[in-house]
C-alpha cells in the first residue's frame, strides 16, 4: 500500500506517447503514488498496469471531455443539447469520485496528457488550486454572492490540485440533488468542461480556488523552459502524430 498523500486523476483520450511521457514525469518524483486513469472512448491503457502496481486504468464510454471538446461552436451557433451536457458533466464527477477512492489520498493532482511534472508540488491546505487564466461571467460571480457561495471569480483547474475531503463533501450533496446540475448549465453552458465545472462547484459550495504557484503554462509564459516551476501545463511536446496520437489538444 502506499503512504503518499498525493493521488493522480488522469482523463485522456487516444494521447499515447504524451500519456506515457506524462506519466513517468510524475513518477520521477512519486513513485509510489496512486493514479487513476479514464480514457474517455480513446485508447484501452491497461498495459500500463503490468508494469506500475499503483496505477489503475479504465475505458469508459466516449461522454465527458468527447462531449464538452466543441463546447465554444456549441455557444456560437446555439446548438447543444443541454442533456448531454448534463450528463456528461455527472459522467465525469463519478469518474473523479471512483479515482477519489480508488487513490484514498488526502490531494488529487488532475492531470491531462499535457500536463508535465518537473518536481515535488508544495501542496497548500486549499481546496483547490491551479489556473486563474478565465474570468467568470459577471452573472456568474454574482450567483455565487446571492447563494451563499464564494465568488474565486476566475477558472481553469486543468492541471489543478484540490484536497479530497471537500471534493467528497460537494459529491454526495450534488449526487443526491442532480437537478442542480441542470440549473448551473443553464447559467452557462460551459460549466460541462470540467475545469470550469469544479471551480463553479467548489465556489457555489463555499471553497476557495487559488491560484497555483507551483504551476505555469507554456502557452501563457514565453519562459516556461527555465522558470523552475515543477508542474507545467500546455506542454505539446509529447504529441507525435506519427504515433497515432490524437486528442483534445493534437489531432492526426
Amino acid at each position: 500500500m502506499t503512504t503518499s498523500n498525493l493521488g493522480v486523476f488522469y482523463i485522456c483520450y487516444k494521447e499515447k506517447t504524451a500519456i506515457e511521457k506524462s506519466i513517468a514525469s510524475f513518477r520521477q518524483f512519486y513513485p509510489d503514488s496512486p493514479i487513476y486513469l479514464s480514457s474517455d472512448g480513446g485508447y484501452n491503457y491497461g498495459y500500463l498496469e503490468a508494469n506500475d502496481k499503483f496505477i489503475k486504468t479504465s475505458l469508459d464510454p466516449e461522454q465527458t471531455v468527447g462531449i464538452t471538446k466543441d463546447i465554444e461552436k456549441m455557444i456560437a451557433t446555439q446548438k447543444f443539447d443541454i442533456v448531454n451536457l448534463f450528463m456528461a458533466s455527472i459522467e465525469y464527477l463519478k469518474r473523479l469520485k471512483k479515482a477519489v477512492d480508488y487513490c484514498g489520498t488526502e490531494y488529487m493532482l488532475l492531470m491531462e496528457p499535457d500536463v508535465f511534472v518537473r518536481g515535488k508540488l508544495n501542496l497548500v491546505d486549499i481546496p483547490l488550486v491551479g489556473p486563474k487564466p478565465n474570468v467568470m461571467p459577471q452573472h456568474i460571480q454574482q450567483y455565487f454572492v446571492d447563494n451563499g457561495g464564494m465568488n474565486n471569480v476566475a477558472w481553469g483547474a486543468a492541471s489543478g490540485v484540490m484536497k479530497t475531503w471537500q471534493f467528497n463533501m460537494i459529491y454526495n450533496d450534488l449526487i443526491n440533488k442532480q437537478h442542480k446540475m441542470l440549473e448551473y448549465l443553464y447559467l452557462d453552458p460551459r460549466i460541462a468542461c470540467y475545469d470550469y465545472l469544479l471551480t463553479f462547484l467548489f465556489s457555489i459550495y463555499g471553497y476557495e480556488y487559488a491560484e497555483n504557484p507551483d504551476l505555469t503554462e507554456c502557452g501563457r509564459n514565453p519562459n516556461w523552459q527555465t522558470s523552475g516551476h515543477p508542474l507545467i501545463h500546455q506542454y505539446y511536446e509529447n504529441y507525435v502524430s506519427g504515433s497515432g496520437d490524437t486528442g483534445k489538444h493534437h489531432s492526426n
